[in-house]
């Protein structure tokens, strides 16, 4: 098993499970807008072979599982647009992965991937 996350801005690894957590299981993180009116996010799934306690690490090493883009978002100030994106995993070894906008305009997308 591997540690599961996403892509955050300048290529880092930020994670939502744990490697060897019992499943089935799920977690989900809250991020925000990088720029000014920024039109969507990129959410780029990713598992990372080792455990680390640097915030920053990289993606290098990690394999991407899949990616998807969320939005049109609505125009506003760099952080002020958030998005919750979840990770789950069934019984079966499916991650599904959501993400939604939070805020009025409802804007939510999700991707299945079978981890191995």
């Amino acid at each position: 098993s591997h540690y599961l996350g996403i892509e955050t801005m300048g290529q880092k690894f930020s994670e939502l499970l744990a490697k060897g957590i019992e499943i089935p299981c799920e977690n989900e993180k809250t991020y925000a807008t990088t720029q000014d009116n920024q039109p969507e996010i990129r959410i780029t799934i990713f598992q990372f072979p080792k455990q680390t306690d640097v915030i920053d690490v990289g993606i290098e090493g990690s394999a991407c599982l899949g990616e998807f883009h969320l939005g049109p978002l609505d125009p506003a100030p760099k952080g002020q647009q958030q998005v919750t994106v979840s990770f789950k995993i069934d019984q079966d070894g499916t991650l599904k992965v959501s993400a939604q906008a939070l805020g009025n305009q409802g804007i939510s997308k999700e991707l299945e991937v079978k981890v191995t």
